[in-house]
């Protein structure tokens, strides 16, 4: 007897937990919430998008890297002249309008090397060379090939390019992601219209890049600079660039 009672008990009980579970479903179909549709094994179905957007901006300010290198068979020789180069490049940067704070040492490196440019007998002389770089922010572009032509002219013999920024990139970079997450969107309504189904809501979304792509003018050397100061300095645009991969649920 007790048995059978015991049985009722439980039938009763897995009864009102199916009610529940139907009453739950017909509770969310009524909200007007529409049900996921799920693949054989359980999963989710889902719809992949890409998109993309670019903003272009003209530069408004550009680093360039200016260094001096000298080199001697006695190493105190060649620190002591490179110093002194060194220190009437850095003066010029100065005198010439730019910030102390948008003037840093970069590198500093001294090794030795064979120096082939002299007549040897047997054996090619050691010596060594001293190099200092600094790195120079540049806020008025108008002024750079001028500010090259003072880095030169002041014992600069190494200048390893320009390359030109967007000190505030905040709103191009907002407008980018703008511009991406609608041609994402575009393209996902586009797929859904040919596969003949209906997009839900944003299970994931991804955001890369937002770096402008570099321009810059490159090369190193005195000789090489003195050739390009004769020809305008153009910093042309920049473009910042993000993109975006988003997944929708399929309804």
């Amino acid at each position: 007897m007790k048995s059978k009672s015991l049985l009722i008990v439980v039938l009763l009980a897995v009864a009102a937990i199916v009610l529940t579970a139907c009453g739950a479903m017909v509770a969310e179909a009524a909200g007007g919430s529409a049900p996921r549709l799920q693949t054989a094994d359980g999963t989710t179905r889902t719809l992949t998008a890409n998109g993309t957007g670019q903003v272009k901006l003209a530069p408004d300010i550009a680093y360039v890297t200016i260094g001096v290198r000298t080199q001697d068979r006695d190493a105190k020789a060649a620190v002591a002249a490179n110093s002194e180069q060194s220190q009437e490049l850095v003066d010029a940067l100065l005198a010439f309008g730019v910030a102390e704070e948008d003037i840093q040492t970069t590198n500093f490196n001294i090794y030795s090397s064979e120096d082939y440019s002299q007549p040897f007998e047997t054996k090619p002389p050691t010596v060594y060379v001293v190099e200092n770089s600094v790195f120079v922010v540049v806020r008025e572009l108008e002024s750079i090939g001028d500010l090259l032509s003072t880095a030169v002219e002041a014992g600069a013999n190494n200048i390893w390019g320009i390359q030109f920024d967007v000190s505030d990139k905040s709103a191009a970079l907002s407008q980018a992601r703008e511009l991406a997450v609608a041609a994402a969107r575009d393209q996902a309504e586009e797929l859904a219209g040919f596969a003949e189904v209906e997009l839900g809501q944003i299970v994931n979304i991804n955001s890369y890049g937002g770096f402008p792509q570099p321009l810059g003018v490159g090369g190193s050397g005195a000789v090489a600079y003195e050739a390009a100061l004769a020809v305008p300095v153009s910093p042309g645009m920049l473009t910042i660039s993000v993109d975006v991969t988003i997944i929708f649920e399929i309804q």
